[in-house]
């Protein structure tokens, strides 16, 4: 594949990739919400067996590389996500985070995707 063509491939799906990180304010998220690049190590996980299906909440730090939008307190972060399994440990992925009531940041849902509805 030649150079131009993975450009026009690149410039193509740049809008695709940044449509969760525009808000309505202009691209300033809400107050409280942080979107990052970084990541995992998994601390724990909560099942919640119903239907014989295993899914539940898991708990675990995120080391962030990058602030895309936000002001984290710290380059540590302990995040709360919904899955059926860990995700990955070691490999870079985007989050976008919502402060709880009770400090953990909650791994907020998009685009209609499984995960905590962050309004």
């Amino acid at each position: 594949m030649s150079y131009s063509t993975l450009m026009m491939r690149a410039l193509f799906l740049l809008p695709l990739l940044c449509a969760g990180c525009v808000t309505s304010q202009g691209g300033v998220s809400d107050e409280g919400e942080l979107v990052v690049i970084g990541t995992l190590k998994n601390l724990n996980f909560r099942p919640d067996n119903d239907w014989m299906v295993t899914t539940g909440s898991a708990t675990a730090e995120l080391r962030v590389t990058r602030v895309l939008s936000g002001r984290p307190p710290s380059r540590v972060l302990k995040i709360q996500y919904l899955a059926h399994m860990y995700w990955r440990e070691n490999v870079e992925g985007r989050f976008r985070l919502r402060r709880s009531d009770e400090g953990i940041y909650l791994v907020c849902s998009e685009n209609g995707g499984v995960g905590y509805v962050c309004p």
